[in-house]
């Protein structure tokens, strides 16, 4: 018999586990509850006035980079132009003063260096370790606000050791400046690389999946439709509730659902500012005081925001407030004077209703919550998603991508399948 499979969510997890299986020549449809895929992937095109419309860059408004672990995944299996990421000129915005990196290497300011300091047998939070590790003032808050943008997550409730052992994965070298590598076409290729050939319905979110039963069933578009196999990579905390886009389980023990969906989602907002006129270099200033890193380019009208943990908050209420954003904007970059921002377009991933939150962030309890996420595979339920991560990968773009991959994998194992041309759902009807 055939197999087909219903995928819940097209972002990287979601696609990089049809496309798999559509080249076994599974009968595979993904369904996506917003309308447009890529889930945390999503690509805005730069505003060059002297580059060609299909030679401009891009900004990253979702996922920012590749990491070295992923550069062959993502780069020759999916056949995608990666390079390493260009190198701009650095400052710090430290109590509304711009500081140039040798400044502020004379005050003790090297967050970079810190990663490699946390003690992988320690205890207790990140901003405890802190206070005893980096000096006060300037140089622990930048730290401070430095590790909150790697992880997403407040200091306070960072795990100190879940944290140590995120960097010493071999999945995530210290040597972050040489692990960074970018897609000039942008990671939103990638998706675009992973949809091909696969049926997606957006706008169609799942309400429910059952596992009781001899086969799985969900209901979309108020249909019961059942299938071979379910694979679900949707952030945990939409989890065990209706309504919204959120989704429930039956058939999965309620506790394993609840410990899944304890996983703390990350907040980001990113913002990608056109300005009346062009920068003359290319730039990046982290705000020490809350809003994250500003990066700008060399001929682009435009500056992006990128900011995450607490300091989302700080963004989104800034780039709500067109005065308090130009004030920014004047204080880390010079070429702003006498300008004024013309357009905005904001990926606030805190506020999404279908994702609720960036990568999962590595909290206190977050392996056992992960733990109780993959485990609630089996019955023709399978799990995929950064969040299923128990390595480095969590987190990351790679790490989704392979999580896709496996689940396609346990899947070809659970049933046989032969090839079959791929059809479209229809309304009320099967796969």
């Amino acid at each position: 018999m055939t197999m087909s499979v219903a995928v819940i969510g097209a972002g990287a997890a979601g696609l990089a586990c049809a496309a798999l299986l559509a080249e076994h020549g599974c009968g595979v449809e993904v369904f996506e509850a917003s309308p447009r895929i890529g889930g945390r992937v999503r690509s805005w095109p730069a505003r060059i006035p002297t580059a060609p419309a299909a030679g401009s860059p891009v900004w990253e408004l979702g996922a920012q980079m590749v990491h070295a672990p992923g550069l062959d995944l993502l780069g020759r299996r999916y056949g995608l132009e990666v390079v390493p990421a260009p190198r701009s000129e650095f400052a710090f915005l430290v109590d509304g003063t711009t500081l140039p990196v040798w400044r502020a290497d004379r005050r003790g300011i090297r967050p970079w260096e810190l990663a490699g300091r946390l003690p992988p047998a320690g205890s207790g939070s990140v901003a405890d370790w802190l206070l005893a590790a980096v000096p006060a003032g300037a140089p622990n808050r930048v730290a401070r606000a430095w590790f909150e943008q790697e992880w997403a997550c407040a200091a306070e409730v960072l795990s100190l050791p879940a944290a140590a052992a995120w960097v010493a994965d071999r999945s995530r070298p210290t040597a972050v400046k040489a692990a960074e590598s970018v897609v000039p076409a942008g990671l939103s290729a990638l998706i675009r690389r992973l949809a091909r050939g696969v049926v997606v319905h957006c706008s169609a979110p799942v309400r429910r999946v059952c596992v009781t039963g001899s086969r799985p069933w969900i209901e979309v578009h108020d249909s019961r439709v059942e299938v071979d196999a379910v694979v679900l990579t949707v952030p945990p905390w939409t989890l065990g509730h209706a309504g919204g886009a959120g989704l429930l389980l039956t058939g999965v023990p309620a506790a394993r659902v609840n410990a899944a969906r304890s996983l703390t989602a990350g907040d980001a907002v990113v913002a990608v500012v056109t300005w009346s006129h062009a920068g003359p270099s290319d730039r990046t200033v982290f705000d020490v005081d809350g809003h994250g890193f500003l990066r700008s380019r060399a001929g682009t009208a435009q500056i992006q925001v990128v900011s995450k943990g607490p300091s989302a908050a700080v963004a989104r209420a800034c780039i709500a407030d067109p005065e308090a954003l130009i004030r920014l904007l004047r204080q880390a970059f010079d070429w702003t004077d006498g300008g004024r921002p013309t357009d905005i377009v904001v990926a606030d991933w805190g506020r999404d209703r279908f994702i609720g939150g960036a990568f999962s962030a590595p909290t206190p309890g977050h392996l056992t919550a992960r733990h109780a996420l993959r485990g609630l595979s089996g019955s023709g339920l399978h799990l995929a998603g950064e969040a299923t991560r128990l390595d480095g990968s969590a987190g990351r773009l790679h790490g989704a991508v392979q999580s896709g991959i496996e689940a396609a994998a346990h899947v070809l194992d659970a049933v046989s399948a032969r090839p079959r041309p791929v059809a479209a759902l229809t309304p009320g009807g099967a796969l």
